[in-house]
């Protein structure tokens, strides 16, 4: 079975990607490079931490082609 998008459902689809990509950036960037107490807070681990900011920016990633494509 495929999974068809229409180009309506594919934007949506592209907003619900950028809110991780914009929480990484408020929240995660600042804790990584030292200039908030955010990581404690969430009880991250630095490693961790830089994991998941670049999982979440890959989904910004993702976004930013959808949008520019349409």
């Amino acid at each position: 079975m495929k999974l068809r998008l229409n180009k309506q459902q594919l934007r949506i689809l592209a907003m619900l990607f950028m809110v991780p990509d914009h929480t990484a950036e408020i929240l995660l960037k600042p804790g990584i490079e030292g200039g908030s107490e955010v990581l404690l807070k969430l009880h991250l681990s630095p490693p961790v931490a830089e994991m998941l900011y670049r999982v979440f920016v890959s989904f910004g990633t993702f976004t930013g082609t959808v949008m520019i494509y349409f």
